[in-house]
């Protein structure tokens, strides 16, 4: 026995339909909140059983790059040689919401 199922995002917008829809989907955990209050929604997901909801929010973004390329050609031959680095900073939260209490239950 399966204690509790977790859906994958498709699996998720696809048991929503059509709330979970590119152009309808909540962007962000407010519009999620809204998105609960709307008529259906909360009655759907009893249906599919679901009692919480995590959402993550966050982004990746790169704060410092560098490199350089070497170009010859000589009588043999030619060719490039290069090196390029970078660095990312990620920041990410998640915000799990229990439907049964109707509220964000940690973060």
């Amino acid at each position: 026995m399966v204690p509790f199922k977790i859906y994958g995002e498709q699996e998720f917008a696809d048991a929503l339909f059509p709330w979970f829809e590119p152009s309808t989907a909540p962007a962000n955990s407010a519009g999620l909140r809204s998105l609960l209050e709307r008529p259906g929604v909360t009655e759907r997901l009893d249906q599919i059983g679901v009692r919480y909801v995590v959402w993550l929010d966050g982004n990746t973004r790169k704060t410092d790059g560098g490199g350089s390329i070497a170009c010859a050609v000589g009588p043999g031959g030619g060719g490039c040689f290069g090196v390029g680095w970078w660095e990312k900073q990620s920041g990410y939260v998640a915000t799990v919401w229990d439907l049964q209490a109707d509220r964000s239950s940690a973060r």
